[in-house]
């Protein structure tokens, strides 16, 4: 099996959290649930269950919206391995990004996919070579996936 990361809003879906809520998830924990729950997943996420892959989800998503997170996945089938997400009370772009290099590193992951150009570019810096997601995930995944046999 291929150990592989990516990231959530924006990545597996065509919306993000931050949008919405900005840098306070819990500032209004209600009306963030629904909304996550009518995200769309992205053009092509359809292609994990087809090749039966499993990658470990890291998202700047907070730990509060687990149960909501998960919900979706399952509501849309899609597989994966671990769910990680962040526990701080707001959000902060460098501790984001300390926090997705960490958690990367621990794994092994032999590549990453994010939507955001600036996190591709440190990601790759920090000798984890991530993808930036387009709007079509499964030709992206299966270009990171041939780059990095």
């Amino acid at each position: 099996m291929i150990l592989f990361a990516t990231d959530m809003d924006g990545t597996l879906t065509n919306q993000s959290i931050g949008d919405y809520v900005g840098d306070d998830p819990l500032a209004n924990l209600k009306q963030v649930k629904q909304i996550a729950l009518g995200f769309i997943p992205k053009k092509g996420v359809d292609v994990l269950s087809r090749l039966n892959l499993r990658p470990i989800i890291i998202t700047g998503r907070h730990e509060v919206l687990r149960n909501v997170t998960e919900q979706w996945l399952k509501m849309y089938n899609i597989p994966y391995s671990e769910l990680v997400m962040m526990t701080f009370k707001k959000f902060n772009w460098g501790e984001y990004i300390k926090f997705k290099i960490i958690e990367h590193k621990k794994r092994l992951i032999k590549f990453a996919l994010e939507d955001k150009a600036s996190l591709v570019t440190i990601m790759n810096g920090t000798g984890i070579p991530t993808f930036q997601i387009t709007d079509d995930f499964e030709k992206t995944l299966l270009e990171a996936m041939e780059k990095t046999k």
